[in-house]
């Protein structure tokens, strides 16, 4: 099951897909949902059956973030950066991560936070590389 979806990148022009195969926790939500319910957007308000509006997802992350007694400055958005340092730590090359993140190199480098893990990563790939030399 893919699901498509237009991004804001480049202005609406650019789609974004993923294989929900890859996402137990959202083939289970929808298998809970009749058919004809998981063809377009299935996130919806119990009161007016539309669409919940982008504000709404902020709105309820920070009110369960400070229930949590996280700081202020930790912010939805930051979930996103969070996937892209996950992403690198994995191993993910920059060409694939882009597709998940801005489209500009220098916008999706920003955006990752785990610097120890790859800069670790980038030694320990050194040190092999030394060692490969000095055995040849």
């Amino acid at each position: 099951m893919i699901l498509k979806k237009p991004t804001p990148k480049l202005n609406g022009s650019e789609t974004a897909e993923h294989d929900l195969k890859l996402y137990p926790d959202i083939i289970s939500e929808l298998a809970g949902m009749p058919s004809e319910r998981r063809i377009g957007p299935v996130i919806l308000d119990k009161g007016s059956g539309k669409p919940r509006r982008k504000s709404h997802f902020s709105r309820t992350f920070k009110k369960i973030a400070r229930k949590a007694g996280w700081p202020d400055d930790v912010w939805n958005m930051d979930s996103h950066v969070g996937a892209v340092s996950e992403a690198f730590e994995a191993g993910a090359q920059a060409e694939n991560v882009m597709r998940a993140a801005p489209p500009q190199l220098s916008t999706t480098m920003r955006y990752n936070r785990g610097k120890i893990v790859q800069t670790s990563r980038v030694a320990e790939l050194r040190i092999a590389q030394r060692q490969r030399n000095e055995a040849d």
